[in-house]
C-alpha cells in the first residue's frame, strides 16, 4: 500500500476544519455557560454538559445496571433503557487514566462528535460537494443544540454510526456498513 501525500493532506485539512469548528462552538458555550453563571470554572463547565438523562448514565458507568426500579418518586424506574456501548467506553478510559468520569464523558463524546464529522464530510464531498460538506459541519457545530454532542449521551456515538454506515454505503464496504448498522441500533 503506497502513501498517498494527497490524501494525507486531504485528512489534514478536514480534519482542522471540523477541530476548529467544534472548538469555535465549544468557546461560544463557554462564553454562554460564563455569562449565565458568573464561574470561570471549568468544572462547572464540564458539569453542565452532565445533566437531565446524563444521570442515568452515571448510575450505569458508575454501578452498572440496576436489577430492580428503584428512582423517581414511585421507585418505578430503572436505567435499562440506556444502551450501554458509551457508558463502558467512559468507564473503560475513566478507570485507565483515573480521571473522573464527569471529564472523560464530554472529552470522549466531543472527540466521538469530530470524528463523525470528519466521516460525515467525506461522504457528503463525495456524494455532494465540498461547499455542501463544510456547511453541515459549521451547522452541526454552530447549532444551537449542538451541545449534546458533548454531553455524557449517546448522540456523538450514534452519529458516528450513522454517518459511517452510509459512508461505508458508498463505498461497497459492506461488513463495515453492517457493524455500523448494529451498532447503531446498540446506541
Amino acid at each position: 500500500m503506497k502513501f498517498d501525500k494527497t490524501k494525507a493532506k486531504k485528512l489534514i485539512h478536514v480534519a482542522l476544519f471540523c477541530v476548529i469548528c467544534v472548538i469555535i462552538s465549544r468557546l461560544i458555550c463557554f462564553g454562554i455557560f460564563y455569562k449565565k453563571t458568573d464561574s470561570a470554572s471549568i468544572k462547572g463547565y464540564l458539569q453542565g454538559f452532565n445533566r437531565w438523562d446524563a444521570g442515568w448514565y452515571k448510575s450505569i458507568i458508575e454501578d452498572g445496571y440496576q436489577d430492580e426500579p428503584t428512582n423517581h418518586e414511585g421507585g418505578d424506574a430503572a436505567n435499562w433503557a440506556f444502551f450501554p456501548l458509551m457508558p463502558m467506553v467512559v468507564r473503560g478510559v475513566s478507570n485507565l487514566l483515573n480521571i473522573s468520569h464527569e471529564f472523560v464523558g464530554p472529552a470522549i463524546n466531543t472527540s466521538v462528535f469530530t470524528l463523525a464529522l470528519i466521516i460525515a464530510w467525506y461522504y457528503l464531498e463525495e456524494t455532494r460537494n465540498k461547499r455542501v460538506a463544510n456547511i453541515f459541519v459549521f451547522l452541526m457545530t454552530m447549532g444551537m443544540y449542538s451541545f449534546y454532542f458533548s454531553s455524557t449521551y449517546t448522540e456523538s456515538f450514534y452519529l458516528l454510526f450513522i454517518v459511517g454506515f452510509f459512508y461505508a454505503m458508498k463505498k461497497e464496504k459492506y461488513i463495515l456498513m453492517g457493524i455500523s448498522r448494529c451498532s447503531c441500533i446498540g446506541n
